[in-house]
């Protein structure tokens, strides 16, 4: 049983002790109660929806492309080459890690030291990854930062023997096979060393301020 109720500015509401709600102010009083209660529950309810369906528009984008790169086998990496295309990265899915020994093998028969010498390490990077993976080898395209605000591009290989091995092509002469070696650290030069022609020696390109890895 429910009693009449008034308000008292000091204490708020407060109860008659002996005057009670007949049946019918009382049905009234819990119906109102109910539609207050669930006009709160619809505004939640709403709210969680309206969230959930901006969540998955915006992120919708991301799932659909993520898609397409995986169905197509690609990378999209947000860099631009001299001559103003995207680099895009072509994978091979049942690409695995090369030993040592292999990489060397790939590096020594590789076509990329066939493109014209310029300027453009993204373009040697991009051509040596797609070549690496058609051969059925994972290959990375890495960004390199240097600290003097120039960017740089090299491939990575995990190698199953000796580990992670960078590999820098756009160091060195037209013609012939200048792949090197270089380690990327952040805080260090990066100074490619030659793999093929012990008594080349390269200065120092820059010193690392960071670096991204793209598979």
């Amino acid at each position: 049983m429910r009693y009449l109720k008034y308000y008292n500015h000091r204490q708020r509401y407060k109860y008659y002790k002996n005057k009670q709600l007949s049946t019918c102010q009382e049905n009234k009083y819990n119906s109102a109660n109910i539609r207050k209660i669930g006009s709160k529950k619809s505004e939640v309810t709403g709210l969680l929806t309206t969230v959930f369906i901006a969540s998955i528009l915006i992120s919708l984008p991301c799932f659909v492309w993520g898609g397409i790169e995986k169905y197509l086998n690609i990378n999209y990496v947000d860099r631009i080459s001299v001559d103003g295309s995207r680099i895009i990265l072509n994978n091979t899915q049942n690409a695995a890690d090369p030993t040592y020994e292999e990489l060397i093998d790939f590096l020594k028969n590789d076509q990329t030291n066939q493109i014209r010498y310029n300027s453009d390490s993204f373009v040697y990077a991009q051509k040596l990854h797609d070549n690496a993976e058609k051969a059925g080898y994972r290959c990375a395209w890495v960004s390199v930062q240097f600290a003097e605000g120039e960017e740089h591009a090299c491939n990575s290989f995990n190698t199953t023997d000796k580990g992670t091995v960078f590999v820098d092509r756009t160091s060195g002469n037209s013609g012939g096979n200048w792949d090197s070696f270089v380690d990327v650290n952040i805080g260090k030069q990066y100074i490619p060393r030659d793999i093929f022609h012990g008594s080349v020696r390269y200065d120092p390109i820059g010193i690392v301020k960071d670096y991204e890895i793209y598979w």
